[in-house]
């Protein structure tokens, strides 16, 4: 299994001591920017899924590896709305949310909830894909290019060749065409596979998952955006030593310039707003809020799963009283 990037013994590593433990059992998370983020390691994230995949019982359970992109997509920057209302309520439901990016982690630091790393689609596939094999989990790819993600499959199945790919096809899914989603959700349920890797994008993958997870029949499901593209090497990653230092998003840029400037050029100033935000009303909230008056964990929860709130978690406490008054709880 592919280890953790996280070379400091001195972060924060969160490690679950049965491989096998219920799925169902929560996980440490940290509420940050409104949503519920898992503080598991990167080990530890790869057990979390692979025991989610292979537990039949109830609905099928969704992840979503949460970058800068999903943030300004989803979030307004000066308002209590959401921007992109289906995105943010998809993110809030997931099962499993981990930061795929350096800046929501060093966030994470500066508000005292710290994350214990980052854990990137890129690394998160070829890790669940070789947990997959060994265990007889068959998997089943929708989106992407199909050249590409064929080429990534072929890489995967010559390193893991007991992999069982039950089923994977690439074509342009449109959300409002309720007979084209039945169709695709029917091959994928026929297939027989429990564990559905999305390559459709922010945020339309999100939004497929939203709209189809209870009629879905696979144990879990993950929007993986343009993964395939780096398995199959027309994306090059970053070299170690900038992957470590937080840098690979000007790598990225380096490399596609003409499809990624406009998105980090209008994604770094917001998420640098809402990041200040943040870290005020941590500050805020140590200096006027009591311990005993602050909110339990489960209340923070609670609120994020329920919609209520969309800020960090120190801004939920500043004004959590009134909100918990407003849900009817005492």
């Amino acid at each position: 299994m592919q280890k953790s990037d996280n070379n400091n013994p001195s972060e924060l590593s969160v490690r679950p001591d049965d491989r096998h433990w219920n799925p169902d059992a929560p996980s440490p998370k940290c509420v940050m920017l409104g949503m519920a983020f898992d503080r598991l390691d990167f080990d530890a994230s790869v057990e979390r899924i692979l025991a989610m995949a292979r537990c039949s019982e109830g609905a099928c359970k969704t992840a979503s590896t949460v970058n800068v992109d999903f943030i300004v997509r989803s979030l307004c920057v000066f308002s209590w709305r959401a921007r992109h209302p289906e995105l943010l309520a998809m993110l809030r439901e997931c099962d499993f949310v981990c930061a795929d990016g350096m800046p929501l982690v060093w966030l994470s630091r500066l508000l005292g909830i710290a994350l214990p790393c980052r854990v990137t689609g890129a690394d998160l596939v070829p890790a669940l894909a070789a947990g997959a094999a060994e265990e007889g989990i068959g998997i089943y790819i929708l989106g992407g290019e199909e050249e590409k993600t064929r080429k990534a499959v072929a890489i995967l199945q010559k390193k893991h060749p007991s992999l069982i790919v039950s089923g994977m096809e690439s074509p342009y899914v449109k959300l409002d065409d309720e007979a084209q989603m039945e169709q695709i959700i029917g091959k994928i349920n026929a297939s027989g596979a429990k564990l559905l890797f999305l390559a459709l994008g922010n945020p339309k993958q999100e939004q497929f998952l939203r709209r189809a997870r209870t009629r879905l029949t696979v144990n879990f499901a993950v929007g993986v955006g343009g993964t395939f593209n780096f398995i199959a090497g027309d994306v090059r990653r970053a070299p170690e030593w900038v992957r470590h230092s937080g840098l690979e998003w000007i790598y990225r840029i380096l490399q596609e310039p003409g499809r990624l400037w406009k998105r980090y050029a209008a994604g770094l100033p917001k998420i640098s707003i809402l990041a200040l935000e943040a870290v005020l009303c941590c500050h805020l909230t140590r200096l006027f809020v009591a311990k005993r008056a602050r909110l339990s964990e489960e209340e923070l929860l609670l609120l994020v799963k329920n919609g209520t709130c969309r800020a960090d978690a120190s801004r939920i406490q500043l004004y959590g009283a009134r909100l918990l008054d407003r849900m009817g709880r005492k």
